[in-house]
């Protein structure tokens, strides 16, 4: 079937305007993040109780399984990349075989240490 050319033209031209908001809003969320944080540098478990742990999760949010925990103060931690109007982060921390990867809150990262 074969739509009418003005209803074909108005079709085509919604589809574009549609793939370019498209594009622009992952553009625009995928610089956010970094507007707030970087990859340049290291932070550190903040925010937590006396004796608590920062649950690094397999997924954002918190449905994710849990696959380690933080000590409060646990530094050297590298992010690389954040979703969600950056409220979570992936992040890595260690090095070689003891090396974590994971999700956590950024709510519970913080001041840089360089």
């Amino acid at each position: 079937m074969q739509l009418p050319k003005p209803l074909a033209s108005s079709v085509k031209a919604a589809l574009i305007t549609i793939a370019g908001l498209a594009a622009f809003s992952a553009a625009v969320h995928a610089h956010d993040w970094r507007s707030h944080y970087s990859t340049e540098v290291s932070y550190r478990v903040i925010n937590m109780s006396a004796g608590g742990s920062l649950n690094v999760r397999s997924r954002p949010g918190a449905g994710g399984v849990v696959v380690a925990r933080l000590r409060k103060g646990t530094s050297g931690i590298q992010l690389k990349t954040c979703v969600r109007h950056a409220a979570w982060c992936r992040i890595e921390v260690g090095a070689d075989a003891g090396t974590i990867t994971g999700w956590v809150s950024m709510k519970y990262l913080g001041g840089y240490v360089n």
